[in-house]
């Protein structure tokens, strides 16, 4: 859950006097539309209403299996030519999966979300190749896109696609391969970090 609030009532002997009772001091709280589920606990006179949002609203599936369904997505979007802010690009060959670079991009998501922050330097200062070359990627080069709050691959390409830096990584001919994967964490600010590693 990212948003959570609870009420606690004394008092109410059953269900209409509870509402009666939430209508009256809590209306506000309980029409808020971010809360989307509910849970309801009585003890004799004792009442809680809990009405929380869920961190994620889309069900994802594992990370390789999410990182997978953004590379094809990202093929898709090299398949036909594009602009990225002023800048043209044909079309691209597709993109091969790496389990290098896969692994590499999980391990960044993962130490976003764990440590609640979103940049392409990690907290010890390694750069993006840095990783990549720990991780034992031995390609020529490397490129990094990363995205915070996307519950979905597609809202996470839509926005590489409207920024020209992201957009232009995504498209550069020079690439040959992709690894990606996200991961969540419920007490980071963003809920839910992305990364995908280009490799060429």
């Amino acid at each position: 859950m990212v948003n959570v609030q609870a009420i606690t009532l004394s008092g109410p002997r059953d269900a209409k006097a509870a509402l009666q009772a939430v209508q009256g001091s809590y209306c506000k709280v309980v029409l808020d539309p971010q809360f989307v589920d509910i849970g309801v606990t009585q003890a004799g006179r004792d009442w809680r209403i809990v009405l929380a949002r869920p961190l994620l609203s889309a069900r994802l599936g594992p990370w390789q299996n999410e990182g997978q369904a953004l590379l094809a997505a990202i093929n898709s979007a090299r398949a036909q030519p594009r602009q990225c802010g002023g800048q043209p690009y044909a079309a691209a060959q597709p993109l091969a999966w790496s389990e290098v670079l896969g692994t590499v991009a999980e391990a960044h998501s993962r130490d976003m979300a764990n440590n609640n922050y979103f940049d392409h330097q990690d907290k010890s200062g390694g750069t993006p190749g840095d990783r990549a070359e720990i991780g034992g990627y031995t390609g020529q080069r490397v490129g990094e896109n990363i995205a915070a709050g996307q519950d979905s691959t597609s809202k996470v390409l839509a926005g590489w696609l409207a920024s020209p830096g992201h957009c232009a990584n995504l498209m550069n001919p020079q690439y040959r391969e992709l690894g990606a994967g996200y991961a969540s964490d419920p007490k980071s600010d963003a809920g839910i970090y992305w990364t995908a590693m280009f490799g060429g």
